[in-house]
């Protein structure tokens, strides 16, 4: 999912409103989807 998210973080800025819109979206279902998940990265974010 890395290479996922930087891939969208790159389009939060795309000239397109469109494409920005897509992208944040995207990056909230990644948020939402790590949340729910047992993966070792969504621990880190409960320690701080």
């Amino acid at each position: 999912m890395d290479k996922s998210g930087e891939e969208v973080y790159k389009m939060l800025n795309y000239p397109n409103e469109d494409v920005r819109q897509a992208a944040v979206n995207a990056m909230a279902q990644f948020v939402i989807s790590l949340s729910k998940s047992s993966a070792p990265e969504a621990a880190e974010g409960e320690s701080h």
